[in-house]
């Protein structure tokens, strides 16, 4: 993630609950910033990542294993060519 959409993530988040990260040692470039998860901070990251897994196979439930298949491809060529788009780079074909 570039540091442009990162920082006021990170600024979100802190204001929200600043038990969810910490930031580490600054690099000799103050540009950079490290931060890595705390523990409560993780256990809310594998919560969410439960709720979103299971929000997915509800959606693609009625599908069959092939069409579940052929939309997973798709939505990652939406999200690979809007990620091409807002870092600058050539728009990926769809």
């Amino acid at each position: 993630m570039s540091r442009l959409i990162a920082r006021p993530r990170l600024v979100r988040l802190s204001d929200c609950n600043p038990q969810l990260y910490r930031a580490l040692n600054p690099p000799p470039d103050r540009r950079a910033q490290i931060c890595r998860l705390t523990r409560a901070g993780a256990g809310l990251l594998r919560q969410m990542e439960a709720a979103a897994r299971a929000a997915h196979r509800e959606t693609v439930a009625d599908l069959s294993k092939a069409d579940q298949k052929r939309f997973i491809a798709m939505m990652q060529r939406i999200v690979a060519a809007s990620s091409d788009q807002k870092n600058g780079s050539a728009a990926a074909k769809i």
